[in-house]
């Protein structure tokens, strides 16, 4: 899995990273959060031939979250020496490169954030980070699987300010993810 930024495929976006990301991770398929939000981006040519799985507003041939939870769930075969995930970096010293986290990586960078805190009783998570950051997308996700409990990821819609986040928690916006893997 490679969670990767957003506007990679928004509209009007320069599908240069989104191209580059993919030749880089050489994905099996996408999942999107909506399709209709990402249209533009699943349909660069870099993307051509991949099955898509979207949550919301699927296009003809693409696959749902509920298609998916209707299959027969594969034997866990993992190890902590494989790759679980990739992230990219930002690309701020040329085009984003990847970055290996195994599956060993991810959970003990969770039981060191959870040996930070004393409380008995998981805490309750609200985040505005986004899932290509390595703060959402390992340590806030992670710890709270390590903690045994649910969180609310609070999506910024385009234009919306981190000010608004109450706001936006309160009229449960959602994230919006575009993830090649």
């Amino acid at each position: 899995m490679a969670p990767v930024s957003p506007q990679y495929g928004l509209p009007g976006a320069n599908l240069e990273r989104l191209v580059h990301a993919c030749e880089v991770l050489k994905p099996a398929a996408v999942y999107t959060e909506d399709a209709a939000l990402f249209a533009e981006g699943l349909g660069s040519g870099a993307l051509a031939g991949l099955p898509v799985i979207a949550d919301r507003n699927a296009r003809p041939g693409d696959l749902t979250l509920d298609d998916l939870k209707r299959g027969t769930a594969a034997a866990p075969v993992a190890t902590p020496e494989q790759h679980a995930k990739y992230l990219l970096t930002s690309g701020s010293t040329g085009l984003p490169k990847a970055v290996i986290n195994t599956h060993r990586t991810m959970c003990l960078n969770s039981a060191q954030i959870a040996a930070c805190f004393e409380d008995p009783e998981p805490p309750v998570l609200v985040h505005s980070a986004p899932w290509s950051h390595i703060l959402g997308a390992n340590s806030i996700l992670h710890y709270s699987a390590h903690r045994g409990r649910h969180f609310h990821a609070v999506g910024l819609a385009p234009g919306q300010h981190r000010r608004d986040l109450g706001r936006g928690f309160r009229q449960h916006h959602r994230q919006r993810r575009l993830s090649v893997g």
